[in-house]
C-alpha cells in the first residue's frame, strides 16, 4: 500500500517539473504556471532546465529567474489567472480611489508576493 502512495507523490512530483519546465519554454498555460511557482526553489527544476535545454547551471538559473519574473507582473498573472483577457483596465472610479490598475509595479510585488496562481479559482467554477 505505500509503495503506491509513495510511486503517485513521485509521479506527481516529476509531472510538476515537467510543467514547470515548459513554462520555462515559453507555455503560461495556468497548470503550467501553477507548477513552476511550486518548484521554482527545487534545485532539480534547474537540473532538468540543464539537461533539455542543454545549457550550464548558470544559464538554466538565469532561466528559471527570468521564468519567475515574467510570472510577477500584475498583467501577466491576471491574463495567467483567467480574471483578464489582456491587461488589467479599471473603469473611471467616481470618488477617484485608487484601483488596482493604479499601483505601481512595486506595490503591486507586495501584493503578489502573498498570491499564488492557485488562489484565484479558475473562472470555471460556479458554487
Amino acid at each position: 500500500m505505500q509503495y503506491y502512495y509513495v510511486r503517485n507523490i513521485v509521479r506527481r512530483n516529476c509531472d510538476f517539473i515537467t510543467r514547470a519546465i515548459s513554462c520555462s519554454t515559453g507555455d503560461r498555460s495556468r497548470k503550467c504556471a501553477e507548477a513552476f511557482e511550486l518548484v521554482a526553489d527545487n534545485p532539480a527544476l534547474v537540473e532538468r532546465v540543464c539537461e533539455l535545454q542543454s545549457v550550464g547551471e548558470k544559464e538554466a538559473s538565469q532561466i528559471v529567474r527570468n521564468t519567475l519574473s515574467a510570472l510577477q507582473g500584475l498583467d501577466d498573472f491576471m491574463g495567467i489567472t483567467g480574471v483578464v483577457k489582456r491587461c488589467v483596465s479599471c473603469t473611471n472610479s467616481k470618488d477617484h480611489k485608487l484601483q488596482l490598475e493604479d499601483l505601481d509595479g512595486y506595490s503591486w510585488l507586495h501584493v503578489r508576493r502573498l498570491l499564488r496562481i492557485s488562489d484565484v479559482l479558475p473562472h470555471s467554477f460556479s458554487p
